[in-house]
């Protein structure tokens, strides 16, 4: 490694190794000291980042003597010893610590050991996504979160205080056959996961509702688990309780075919959590969580969450879909910020984020192991990956401004007062209901065609589902508007039910829910409104 120029920025490139096995360390935690700054190894040990040749770099993992090691005098491989500090008394010990008892202080010591002034957390998230084993999807994303309090309190949900925003993001095209029912970003679900922030009041709750996040509803049901101390481990040189819970004879979740178990690593003295790892099972999905926290300047806040979750088709098949989702914390401030607007994560947010190259090039990301570089060679198919984010930045971009072209339309239509019938008939390709009405209602509207203006106001974001809708359904030559589900006229009229029916009067009065076109209540309302215009 060439030595750089005094105050050269660099990229440091490394492994980090067992010494005792020769094997690398997988999730390791690297900091720049006497920064918040830093990274996780990936699952092969691997990482990046880009450091000041002065600065130095700290090496901690559960497991492992803590290691120190100066950017000059970094070498590809980074060997770290295992900590083999074994104290005889330990048995003995074993037999006197309650299980239970150590999790309950480190719920209680939260508001102590955690981070309780503002702190922003600039984090790193990588999402992808298979079906069986071909992958089809990929999303990263950079996002700031704020917590205007910090870890002072758990909440119940991650937007009742906490705020975050949208940095910067890349898309590939989403090939997975989930792809009409994907969420534009699971950001929010992710970061929900963080057990010592977020933790639900209420006991025994709805097994399903722990689907995506079961770690924020230990704490209020302690007593539906038991605990086993598995072992004693290090961080840091502190002794580490790794501490196995399992849910009882629980029949709201034996109902459900559902268990829950997982591992506390809480370190001993100040009881703080280090790690957290979680399993929740059913017969038809199944969700895996871990979630790593490490200590800064005296002070714990979480580093890396890793996700992964598989859920049988919906399409009656044997098909299965997998997503694999990580966030990194590559640095925090602390500090009030009074100009943080939180701003959920849409996917008109995401599409008028325009994808930035150079942005990528200089944010640290977690390394990719060998699968990663697999999945996106086989995202990439036909058009390279860098390409696809262009083009799809570009394609959605064009698709918002079609979008807003007609949410104002529409808006004028709904202002306005005419001398004819509007009847808006509120659909979306993905609506079942919607498609099979076009067809009961077609000699109907084709007979008051003439007398009545028919409007069809899709809720489809996306522009080429909706046009293959019209197609097959015989539906290109009406008079067509699109306006997406989560657009203002949508929250307005609350459309999030549809088929939805609305019939604006010649005086421009508005009835909100009309009947259906097939229905004898739309004849008998609409024939006598056709009588009195002629």
């Amino acid at each position: 490694m060439s030595i750089p120029a005094i105050g050269q920025i660099v990229r440091v490139n490394a492994t980090v190794v067992s010494t005792e096995t020769g094997e690398a360390v997988p999730f390791a935690s690297v900091q720049i000291v006497n920064t918040y700054e830093g990274t996780s190894t990936n699952s092969l040990g691997d990482f990046s980042i880009r450091v000041n040749q002065e600065d130095s770099l700290k090496i901690s993992c559960l497991g492992f003597v803590t290691r120190i090691v100066a950017v000059r005098n970094i070498s590809p491989e980074i060997l770290l010893e295992t900590d083999v500090k074994i104290l005889d008394d330990i048995i003995i010990r074993a037999q006197e610590i309650d299980p239970m008892s150590v999790v309950k202080k480190a719920f209680k010591r939260i508001k102590d050991n955690f981070i309780s002034d503002p702190v922003t957390m600039n984090t790193f998230y990588r999402h992808y996504c298979k079906d069986d084993s071909v992958y089809g999807r990929l999303i990263e994303a950079a996002v700031d979160v704020y917590k205007d309090k910090g870890y002072r309190k758990p909440k119940s949900m991650e937007a009742k205080k906490d705020r975050f925003r949208l940095v910067q993001s890349r898309r590939s095209f989403d090939k997975t056959f989930m792809k009409e029912n994907h969420i534009p970003i699971a950001f929010s679900e992710l970061i929900n996961t963080d057990v010592a922030a977020y933790q639900y009041a209420k006991k025994n709750p709805f097994p399903f509702m722990m689907i995506n996040a079961s770690g924020k509803y230990l704490k209020s049901n302690l007593k539906n688990y038991q605990f086993e101390l598995d072992r004693i481990s290090s961080i840091n040189g502190k002794e580490v309780y790794v501490i196995t819970y399992r849910s009882k004879s629980w029949k709201r979740m034996e109902l459900f075919g559902m268990t829950h178990s997982g591992t506390f690593y809480i370190t001993d003295g100040d009881y703080a959590f280090v790690k957290i790892e979680s399993e929740l099972g059913s017969g038809i999905r199944n969700v895996t969580d871990e979630i790593f926290y490490k200590e800064s300047r005296g002070k714990y806040h979480l580093s890396h969450i890793i996700h992964d979750s598989f859920a049988r088709s919906v399409r009656g098949d044997t098909t299965v879909h997998h997503a694999h989702i990580e966030l990194l914390v590559n640095n925090i401030r602390i500090g009030k910020d009074k100009d943080f607007k939180h701003q959920p994560i849409t996917e008109r947010v995401l599409t008028k984020n325009k994808y930035d190259s150079q942005f990528w090039k200089n944010y640290t990301v977690l390394s990719e192991n060998p699968l990663e570089k697999t999945i996106k060679r086989q995202l990439e198919g036909e058009q390279q990956l860098e390409d696809q984010f262009r083009e799809k930045s570009k394609k959605d971009l064009f698709n918002l401004e079609q979008l807003t072209v007609d949410h104002n339309t529409l808006n004028q239509i709904l202002a306005e007062s005419r001398d004819t019938l509007v009847y808006i008939d509120f659909w979306a390709s993905w609506c079942k209901p919607c498609l099979a009405e076009f067809k009961k209602s077609e000699k109907v509207i084709k007979a008051m065609e003439d007398k009545v203006r028919f409007l069809y106001v899709s809720l489809d974001s996306d522009l080429d589902k909706w046009q293959k809708a019209k197609l097959s359904h015989g539906l290109t030559d009406r008079e067509h508007l699109r306006i997406s589900n989560d657009s203002e006229i949508a929250k307005k009229y609350k459309l999030q039910t549809i088929p939805r029916y609305m019939l604006i009067y010649p005086d421009g009065r508005l009835l909100k829910n009309a009947p259906r076109p097939s229905t004898k209540k739309f004849k008998d309302l609409i024939e006598p409104l056709i009588a009195e215009s002629n």
